[in-house]
């Protein structure tokens, strides 16, 4: 595989400051302050209207305007007659109001609050142009009830993280009983746009292909700006493949759980890569289950030798998070992937393609069988050096043509660890065939699955449309389940 020159990684932008204009007084306080009468179009007479007979609506419409210096000195007759304008009047100016600035989404909260005057900026935050408060890091700040767009209302967070946050909203377009939604709302920076403008015309394009969710990727229903936060509106799932294995005490899936996940995700990466797409970031954390779920623990006799095992109700998953996603014909960057799921040839600068994605697969299925990282070295060269004890030593062919001179010298990997990492690699590290708890068909079957996904040389590693014929998925068919006794359920909270 040729090796791709990086370009310079971009720099991200801090949120833009305010601009001077966005504390504008209203157009009242304009024409007081100058002494002069303006001449308003008709939109902007039905802005003026609605501002100044604002603060006549009911606390149950709207929120009351602050007093100001400002507001005092901009009273005049003709405003006095507005105020005298009847509840019908408000609504239809309110009406055209609405028309007229449908271009641009109201603020979170209340939707009358599209005529409130713009808030002060508490200690730390900093406004957009409509007094939406951001914090520190450029997340939006939004709360229980607040109502985005006219449309989405926020029920709950559902998770947070470096790109932004997640909440589950009730779409007030649908039925009341209808399914909530997920929607994903990432920082206002120019890195973050790009990525959602790929991630939205990638799901797009793949959800009009796949009309009936039979390659398990996560839908998408809408994607849009929200004041430079760019927004996206998911299918609701259940939790993440990550938090399940953290479930405490962990029990290994029955091996027809675990054929069920492998098969669908070799589904979902082999759909991805027939439409010239790498995920580039698969890990347990971007593997949802579909469904809420109950699991059921077993315990097994073998030998004399009690085997405790856990079976899944329904192990329907979705692949998520396309915002790291790579067309064949994008420039392909030089760090990508989390560490623990990384290919080798990433590592060792050697350009990369589909095979990452299946080396990322067999980590994450072996984690599966295992509830441990395969790979989890405290540095790159800790991890290359865990690599080699537990796969064999790296092709000589790939150290030569490395370009990583931090690993790599005069065409060899020298593992220079200290005593205390050399203990981390063999402690944490064994021949991958020693992790096999038996010598059953189809855990043997398995093994040799993960060893050919991988596989050190990408163009040696196997592929996604020959994984799925691999004689494993046969043997778990056919393979009769043990007999095993239930000794409790639990629902994950």
């Amino acid at each position: 595989m040729a090796p791709v020159t990086a370009k310079p990684d971009r720099k991200r932008r801090h949120h833009r400051s305010p601009s001077p204009n966005q504390n504008a007084l209203p157009l009242s306080m304009q024409a007081a302050s100058s002494g002069k009468k303006l001449k308003l179009e008709q939109p902007q007479k039905d802005v003026l209207h609605a501002y100044n007979t604002r603060s006549r609506l009911s606390r149950d419409q709207a929120r009351p305007l602050p007093t100001t210096s400002h507001q005092s000195t901009a009273s005049s007759d003709s405003q006095k007659e507005q105020l005298t304008a009847t509840g019908s009047e408000m609504v239809v100016a309110r009406r055209q109001l609405g028309k007229k600035t449908s271009s641009a989404a109201p603020p979170v909260g209340n939707v009358s609050s599209v005529v409130s005057a713009p808030l002060a900026a508490p200690p730390g935050r900093f406004l957009s142009p409509e007094g939406l408060q951001a914090d520190d890091n450029g997340h939006l700040v939004v709360r229980e009830g607040d109502i985005i767009l006219r449309r989405y209302q926020v029920l709950r967070a559902l998770g947070s993280g470096t790109f932004g946050q997640v909440v589950a909203v009730r779409d007030l377009k649908k039925r009341s009983n209808a399914p909530e939604f997920a929607l994903k709302i990432t920082q206002a920076t120019k890195d973050a746009a790009e990525d959602w403008k790929f991630e939205k015309d990638v799901l797009f394009k793949l959800n009009e292909l796949d009309k009936r969710s039979r390659c398990h990727l996560v839908r998408l229903y809408n994607a849009f700006m929200y004041h430079e936060h760019p927004c996206l509106v998911f299918e609701k799932l259940s939790d993440s493949l990550h938090n399940f294995l953290q479930t405490d005490p962990f029990h290994p899936l029955v091996m027809p759980n675990l054929c069920s996940i492998a098969r669908q995700m070799c589904e979902a990466i082999e759909f991805l890569h027939a439409e010239h797409i790498t995920h580039t970031d698969l890990k347990p954390e971007n593997i949802a289950f579909a469904v809420p779920f109950t699991f059921h623990d077993h315990r097994e006799n073998h030998g004399g030798r009690y085997v405790y095992t856990r079976t899944v109700t329904s192990p329907l998953i979705r692949v998520i998070d396309f915002g790291s996603a790579v067309h064949v014909d994008d420039h392909h960057g030089v760090d990508v992937t989390t560490r623990q799921y990384r290919a080798p040839e990433v590592m060792l600068e050697l350009g990369w393609s589909y095979p990452i994605d299946v080396w990322s697969v067999g980590c994450i299925l072996f984690e599966i069988y295992t509830s441990r990282i395969l790979f989890h070295g405290p540095t790159v060269k800790d991890q290359l050096a865990i690599m080699e004890r537990t796969l064999g030593p790296i092709p000589p062919k790939m150290l030569k043509q490395s370009a990583a001179s931090a690993l790599v010298t005069k065409g060899k990997f020298m593992y220079d660890g200290t005593e205390d990492g050399w203990a981390y690699v063999q402690k944490h590290a064994k021949p991958l065939k020693d992790y096999m708890r038996d010598q059953e068909k189809s855990t043997i079957a398995f093994f040799e699955l993960l060893t050919a996904m991988l596989r050190f040389d990408p163009r040696y590693r196997i592929t996604m449309s020959d994984a799925l014929r691999h004689p494993f998925f046969a043997s778990v068919l056919a393979t009769k389940q043990s007999t095993s006794s239930t000794i409790r359920t639990k629902t994950p909270a």
